[in-house]
């Protein structure tokens, strides 16, 4: 659950994650094409055609708007023959996600966080996204599946953040089990007074996106706490996002972890979801994940990978 409910209180959080980003000598940041969609978003004179000029000089990203446009997610809308179709499909917030994803999976830091497995981030964010863009999908469509996918992939930047500006610090809190009912938030806010998902907030709106989105994020952890009006369309994508990520920690655990799998099927019963719809959902987004990870170059753990790991309600 996150600690800050107040405004007053955010705002001293805010503070401190802003003293720490400009104290920090290396953070994951937006490079090469996606700075030029973020001055893009910014020049009121712009329009899509700029985007897509953009978007083409990198083959990389190319494919992946493509990909993302055309994904089996978009269920009966037509298929994005251009780049051009693809890229108005997607929307520029959305593109610029895209993106800075790529930038920041392409980036090798200077010191290496202990206890930080990098690919297993990046193919877990992965996997989110893709779980959040199916329950958005519905039946019956909730909000529209790109938001869901997009935001799961940057969700929890925020631990790369800390692996990336503190990484003898974050490696050290990684270092031990949690203690029975201990999350990670807690010890990231002992150590550095905020937590991955208020960091997580704070760079995306750094980097463009939408404060709405950027509360999405924030809340994701726990929707119920507050800061969103329930049943709104936040309140549910922030919802989406929870069980993605619960889907994602699940499928990659050595072991059943019990409350990432009573927690997983709590928010997808206040989604509307039955246990088995779930778990069919979960096979989709793992069967595409692999394309993804072949897209990407992020090599995908094999030691879980099967939703055979979910037990029956």
């Amino acid at each position: 659950m996150n600690a800050v409910t107040t405004p007053r209180e955010r705002a001293l959080v805010v503070r401190d994650i802003r003293e720490f980003l400009v104290s920090a000598e290396n953070l994951p940041s937006p490079k090469g094409t996606a700075l030029q969609l973020m001055a893009i978003a910014r020049d009121p004179k712009a329009d899509v055609g700029d985007a897509v000029k953009v978007v083409k000089s990198d083959p990389a990203l190319a494919g992946f708007v493509l990909r993302a446009a055309n994904s089996a997610r978009f269920g009966g809308l037509v298929k994005a023959v251009d780049l051009h179709r693809a890229v108005v499909r997607l929307g520029m917030n959305m593109i610029r996600v895209h993106a800075i994803s790529l930038s920041a999976m392409g980036q090798k830091p200077r010191q290496a966080c202990p206890n930080f497995d990098y690919p297993a981030f990046w193919a877990e964010c992965l996997l989110s996204g893709l779980m959040a863009a199916r329950v958005a999908g519905g039946p019956p469509p909730r909000f529209p599946p790109e938001e869901a996918f997009s935001l799961g992939l940057l969700g929890r930047i925020g631990k790369l953040a800390f692996a990336t500006a503190a990484p003898a610090e974050y490696g050290e809190i990684l270092g031990s089990p949690l203690a029975p009912g201990e999350a990670m938030e807690q010890r990231e806010r002992a150590r550095f007074g905020f937590d991955h998902h208020e960091l997580s907030a704070v760079l995306l709106v750094d980097w463009g996106l939408p404060s709405k989105l950027a509360d999405v994020v924030y809340w994701q952890v726990d929707p119920e706490a507050g800061g969103l009006q329930p049943d709104s369309r936040e309140h549910t994508l922030a919802g989406a996002l929870q069980l993605g990520n619960c889907v994602a920690e699940i499928t990659f655990r050595k072991e059943i972890d019990p409350t990432a799998v009573a927690t997983a099927y709590l928010r997808a019963a206040l989604l509307g979801l039955e246990p088995a719809e779930v778990r069919s959902l979960a096979a989709e987004a793992i069967a595409e994940l692999g394309e993804w990870s072949s897209l990407t170059g992020i090599s995908v753990p094999t030691r879980t990978l099967t939703p055979a790991l979910w037990p029956d309600a």
